[in-house]
């Protein structure tokens, strides 16, 4: 990873827009139907918001083909401050460097 940088995986979503994926539990990724390798990811929060702010993608859907809950570009920018504030969390930066396979 540190060669090829992070992966990550976008939603399009029939909206038309860019939407990164949390998924909340080991239980909800497992639940995806795809035929590709899943892979799990830790993220420091905050700096995945303030990257998808840079980058101008429209926001996060939380565990996509569950109960979904899409939380838009507007709404982080709201937020963007106690988002900061709450979820920043240092010792979590380098996690995205790392990825783990998920066995089925």
């Amino acid at each position: 990873m540190r060669e090829s940088g992070p992966l990550g995986f976008l939603h399009k979503d029939d909206l038309g827009g860019d939407y990164a994926t949390v998924f909340t539990s080991e239980a909800k990724i497992r639940s995806v139907q795809t035929p590709l390798n899943k892979y799990s990811q830790l993220v420091n929060f905050s700096e995945m918001v303030t990257f998808l702010l840079n980058s101008g993608m429209d926001g996060i859907i939380i565990n996509p083909s569950e109960e979904h809950v899409m939380i838009t570009r507007e709404v982080l920018m709201e937020y963007y401050g106690v988002l900061e504030k709450t979820c920043k969390d240092e010792r979590m930066n380098s996690a995205i460097f790392h990825m783990f396979v998920m066995e089925e």
